[in-house]
């Protein structure tokens, strides 16, 4: 019975495995990524793609281990912590005098003793195209767990805020914005 069962499992598993490379490849062409382009970029991607999905196909997942292990991995990948930021000074890099930026999540940082999320507020504009400005810092209190909330804006507000800039640059026009 135990033979039955692995050989059984393996056959499940080189099926399961089969199948997600293939839907991997037929979606990775889909979007123009083919292992025979003639772009070297494109084939990278493809060749890269396939061999993670490859990878983690081999470890047998099935629907609740695939989803958990997803839900971690595209944390690690994207930089993301999986538990709140405490604070603590050993979080913590001096980038520049006074200056310092979160070890664990790079886009919160603090000075003067204030921490902030520089992608706090992420604007999004009717076409979809997104964007982050001075006025995206948010302030945090520790525990933190990094969260962006979208704003919708009207159209041409990254122009308008663009232009803004600018001009205060120029014109000097702009009052600074000091953390205090």
């Amino acid at each position: 019975m135990k033979i039955f069962l692995a050989i059984t499992f393996k056959l499940i598993k080189n099926k399961t495995m089969g199948n997600l490379v293939k839907y991997a490849e037929r979606e990775l062409e889909i979007i123009g990524l083919k292992k025979d382009s003639e772009d070297d970029m494109d084939r990278w991607m493809y060749e890269h793609i396939i061999k993670m999905v490859q990878m983690f196909s081999e470890e047998g997942h099935s629907g609740f281990s695939a989803s958990y292990a997803i839900s971690i991995l595209k944390k690690v990948l994207n930089y993301e912590p999986l538990t709140p930021l405490t604070g603590e000074d050993s979080e913590w890099l001096e980038v520049s005098e006074g200056m310092f930026q979160n070890i664990r999540c790079s886009h919160v940082l603090k000075e003067n003793g204030k921490s902030y999320d520089i992608n706090g507020i992420v604007f999004e504009e009717p076409d979809g195209c997104r964007f982050t400005s001075r006025d995206s810092r948010v302030f945090v209190e520790f525990p933190y767990t990094p969260t962006t909330i979208i704003r919708k804006v009207k159209k041409d507000t990254l122009l308008d805020t663009f232009v803004h800039h600018i001009k205060d640059v120029i014109f000097g026009t702009r009052k600074r914005d000091k953390i205090k």
